[in-house]
C-alpha cells in the first residue's frame, strides 16, 4: 500500500531547503534565535512532509511542496552556484592592494589602483559585484598617493638642483 503524500519521507536536499527557509525567517525577524534553534533541531528529527510543514506553517511561503503521488523523490532545485564575479569584488580587492602599494612605488601601483578602483565601482553599479567598499578604498588610496608623489618629486628636484 502506498503512503499518503504528506506522510512520505523527505530527502536530505528538501531538509536543507527547509533549514534555509528557517534561516531566512530568522534573518527577516520572523523568528527569534530561540525559536530558530528549537525548530532547526526539530527539523533534523522529523521525517515526513507533514512533520516538516508543521514546523514551517506559520511562516509565509515556507511550506515544502508535497508530491501528488508516491514515487521517486522529487528533485529540489539547487541554488545556482555563484560565479567568481558574484562573490565579492575582485577588482575592488586588487584596487585596494594596489592603493596600499602606491605609497611604496608610485607609477605602476597608483595608476593600477585608480583603474581597478574605477572598474570595481562600475562592476558594482552594474550588479556584477556585491561590494564596492574595497574598490572605493583602492581608488581613494591611489588618488591620494598622486599628490604625495608629486610633492616628493618636487622636493627631490629642489634639493637636487
Amino acid at each position: 500500500m502506498q503512503p499518503e503524500p504528506g506522510r512520505m519521507r523527505i530527502s536530505n536536499d528538501e531538509r536543507e531547503a527547509a533549514a534555509s527557509r528557517l534561516r531566512d525567517a530568522l534573518d527577516e525577524g520572523r523568528l527569534d534565535l530561540g525559536e530558530f534553534d528549537e525548530r532547526t533541531r526539530a527539523l533534523y528529527e522529523v521525517h515526513t512532509y507533514d512533520e516538516v510543514n508543521r514546523l514551517l506553517e506559520d511562516l509565509p511561503a515556507a511550506r515544502l511542496p508535497v508530491p501528488s503521488r508516491p514515487g521517486p523523490e522529487p528533485a529540489v532545485a539547487a541554488e545556482p552556484e555563484k560565479d567568481a564575479k558574484d562573490s565579492g569584488n575582485l577588482m575592488g580587492h586588487i584596487a585596494l592592494g594596489m592603493g596600499v602599494m602606491s605609497f611604496v612605488s608610485f607609477m605602476p601601483f597608483t595608476i593600477l589602483a585608480v583603474v581597478f578602483g574605477l572598474i570595481g565601482i562600475e562592476k558594482h553599479r552594474k550588479g556584477e559585484a556585491d561590494t564596492r567598499s574595497f574598490a572605493l578604498a583602492g581608488l581613494i588610496l591611489g588618488a591620494a598617493s598622486v599628490p604625495v608623489w608629486i610633492l616628493f618629486f618636487i622636493l627631490g628636484l629642489s634639493f637636487w638642483w
